[in-house]
C-alpha cells in the first residue's frame, strides 16, 4: 500500500517519497563545521609591567589599559601600559524628513539642482525629488523655468457657482439633416444615434480573405483594444457610457477574396466613396457573420481584418445608414435585425506604428455613431483631440463634445454668460487627467458662440508626447455648421515650435502655438483669459475689457 508523500529538502534540494514502498528512503548527509575563534580582547589577565613577553610590538589590553611588548636591553617585557581613550559611538543614522531636495533623472543634462520658478536649460528636463518631481516647461517671453510637481495632484474641490447651462447650448436644428449623416457640431444631437448613456452592445467580427490571411486569433489584435476603449469611455463620460463586447475569436472568411472588392491601393490613394464595391463588402461581412453571431441588441459592427490586409483606398470603410441616398439598407438586416453602423479599417489600422491607438480609432468612429461630427479645423490637428485626428499625440474628448453628448458633471463645466461675466479666477483640471474637477470653461459670447477653455498634461491618454508641454487650449464653437463650427485661438506673436509626430498616418506635429503658457493671454472680442500661474493645475483669470 502506497503511503503519504514525504519531502524531503537538504540544501536547497527536494526530493518525494511515499511511505510504505519498498525503496529505502536516501538521506545526503550533512557535514556542518562549526569554527571558533577567539580574540585576544576576550578575557585576557592583565600583565605584570616588566614581566617577560615574547614579540615586540605584541598588545594586550586589559583592565582599561593598553599593554606593549617593547624591548628593554636584551630582554623583552611588557611595558606599564597606558589608558585606553574610548572611541567616540558613530551615531544612528537620523531618518530625514521627505523633502525637495531633486534627484537628477536625466543624468547628464543637466548640472544644477532644480529651484522652483528659477530658470532651467531644456524643456522636458526633470529632476525627481519624494514623492514628486521638477520639470523645466516654457513660459510666456520664451523663458525656461523649474516647476515643482507632484506624483499624486489632488483638486482643490470648490463649489462651481456656474452651475446653469443653457445658455451655453449653442442651437442649430437643421445642422443634423443637411447631409443625410446627421452628425452634430451643436445641440441638439440626432435623437435616432447610439444612445450616449447606456451599456451598448458592439460586435467585433473578425474576418480574413482567401488572399489576406488571418494570423493566430483576431482576439490577438482586439482583445487589449476593447479593454482600452471603455477605459477611455469610463473616464470621459463619467461612467455613463458602456460597450458590452459581442465577440467570437475567429478569423470568418468572406466568400471572395480581397482583390475582387477593390477596397485597396497604393496609400493615400482616393476615389469616389461610398460606391458599390464597398456596400459589397460589408454585405459580404452581414452574411458570413449572421450564422456565427447573435447580434440581438447589437447597435454596431467594428470589423478586424488580418495584419497583412492592405492599406484600403479612402484608408478606411466606414459606413452610416440613415441616408437613403448612399445605400439601400434592405441587404443589411441580420437575423436578428437591421444594424446602422460599421467600421471596416483595412491595413490602414496597422501601418506603422497606428495598432497601437486602434482603440482610439473605434473611439473616432463610435462617437460618430453617438451623433457628433467632430473633424473640427478640417481635420488634423492633434491638439483638438481624438475626433480631429485619432493617430494624434492628444486623443482626448474635447468638452464641446462631452457637453454635447451631457458627459460632463456640474463639477467639471462652468458656463458663463458674457453679460454676467466680471473678473473671475478658475482653477482647471487637466482634459488628461481622471478626476472631478472643472474641465472646461465656457463663455457665452452669444445665442450663437461660445468661447471654450481647457486645460492640457502630457499624461494619461498624452502620456506619450513630448515632456514639458502644458498648458490651455482656447477655442471657438458657434452653429456655422460642421465645415466652420470651431476655431482654434493662439497667442499673438507667439513661436512655441512643434512638438514630432508619434504614429505614422494622419499624424502632424503637435502645433504648440496651440497652446497658452504661464503668464500669456489671449484676447477675444473684449474677453481676456490669462494664465495666471501653472503646476500640478493651471490658475486662469477671465475679465471682460
Amino acid at each position: 500500500m502506497l503511503g503519504l508523500p514525504i519531502r524531503v529538502i537538504v540544501w536547497g534540494s527536494t526530493s518525494s517519497y511515499a511511505l510504505g514502498m519498498s525503496k529505502p528512503i536516501r538521506l545526503i548527509p550533512c557535514i556542518l563545521s562549526i569554527v571558533l575563534i577567539a580574540t585576544a580582547a576576550q578575557a585576557a589577565a592583565a600583565p605584570k609591567a616588566g614581566s617577560p613577553c615574547k614579540k615586540v610590538g605584541q598588545t594586550i589590553t586589559a583592565s582599561g589599559k593598553k599593554f606593549t611588548c617593547v624591548k628593554s636591553g636584551k630582554k623583552l617585557v611588557w611595558n606599564k601600559g597606558g589608558a585606553v581613550v574610548p572611541a567616540k559611538p558613530t551615531p544612528a543614522p537620523v531618518e530625514s524628513t521627505p523633502s525637495a531636495t531633486p534627484v537628477l533623472e536625466n543624468p547628464g543634462t543637466s548640472t544644477t539642482k532644480a529651484i522652483e520658478g528659477q530658470s532651467c536649460s531644456a524643456k522636458g528636463l526633470r529632476e525627481t525629488f519624494t514623492g514628486g518631481y521638477f520639470e523645466c516647461r516654457p513660459i510666456a517671453q520664451q523663458k525656461m523655468v523649474w516647476f515643482k510637481l507632484s506624483d499624486s495632484p489632488l483638486y482643490p474641490l470648490k463649489q462651481n457657482k456656474f452651475q446653469e447651462f443653457s445658455e451655453c447650448k449653442i442651437t442649430n436644428t437643421n445642422e443634423s439633416r443637411e447631409i443625410g449623416w446627421h452628425l452634430s457640431s451643436s445641440f441638439p444631437l440626432f435623437e435616432r444615434n447610439l444612445p450616449a448613456k447606456a451599456v451598448v452592445k458592439v460586435a467585433i467580427v473578425g474576418v480574413d480573405f482567401s488572399d489576406a490571411k488571418g494570423d493566430g486569433f483576431p482576439g490577438d489584435i482586439a482583445t487589449n483594444q476593447m479593454a482600452r476603449v471603455n477605459k477611455f469611455l469610463k473616464q470621459y463620460s463619467n461612467g455613463k457610457l458602456s460597450y458590452e463586447f459581442i465577440f467570437i475569436n475567429k478569423w470568418i472568411r468572406l466568400p471572395e477574396p480581397l482583390s475582387a472588392y477593390k477596397m485597396h491601393g497604393p496609400e493615400g490613394a482616393t476615389r469616389t466613396w461610398p460606391d458599390d464595391l464597398g456596400l459589397n463588402l460589408i454585405k459580404d461581412i452581414y452574411k458570413v457573420s449572421d450564422p456565427e453571431y447573435n447580434f440581438t441588441d447589437v447597435k454596431s459592427i467594428l470589423v478586424v481584418t488580418p495584419r497583412k490586409t492592405p492599406v484600403f483606398y479612402h484608408s478606411a470603410l466606414i459606413q452610416y445608414f440613415y441616408n437613403p441616398n448612399l445605400i439601400s439598407t434592405a441587404s443589411l438586416t441580420t437575423n436578428e435585425g437591421f444594424i446602422r453602423n460599421v467600421f471596416v479599417g483595412g491595413g490602414f489600422d496597422y501601418a506603422g506604428n497606428n495598432e497601437e491607438m486602434l482603440w482610439a480609432l473605434w473611439i473616432h468612429e463610435s462617437i460618430h455613431f453617438h451623433g457628433i461630427y467632430g473633424h473640427a479645423q478640417n481635420n488634423g490637428n492633434s491638439t483638438l483631440g481624438v475626433m480631429s485626428n485619432q493617430h494624434g499625440n492628444n486623443p482626448v474628448l474635447l468638452s464641446w463634445d462631452s457637453f454635447l453628448l451631457d458627459w460632463l458633471s456640474p463639477q467639471q463645466l462652468a458656463c458663463i454668460p458674457i453679460t454676467s461675466l466680471v473678473d473671475e479666477r478658475f482653477t482647471l483640471s487637466p482634459m488628461e487627467r481622471d478626476e472631478n474637477g472643472l474641465k472646461s470653461v465656457m463663455v457665452n459670447m452669444s445665442k450663437n458662440e461660445n468661447l471654450v477653455i481647457e486645460s492640457r498634461r502630457m499624461e494619461g491618454v498624452s502620456a506619450q508626447d513630448e515632456k514639458g508641454t502644458y498648458g490651455l487650449v482656447i477655442y471657438t464653437v458657434n452653429t456655422n455648421g460642421y465645415r466652420d463650427y470651431l476655431k482654434l485661438l493662439k497667442v499673438d506673436g507667439a513661436s512655441h515650435g512643434f512638438a514630432p509626430a508619434i504614429y505614422k498616418l494622419n499624424a502632424q506635429q503637435t502645433d504648440l502655438n496651440d497652446y497658452v503658457f504661464e503668464g500669456e493671454s489671449i484676447t477675444y472680442k473684449g474677453v481676456t483669459v490669462t494664465l495666471v500661474s501653472s503646476g500640478d493645475y493651471d490658475t486662469i483669470q477671465i475679465s471682460k475689457n
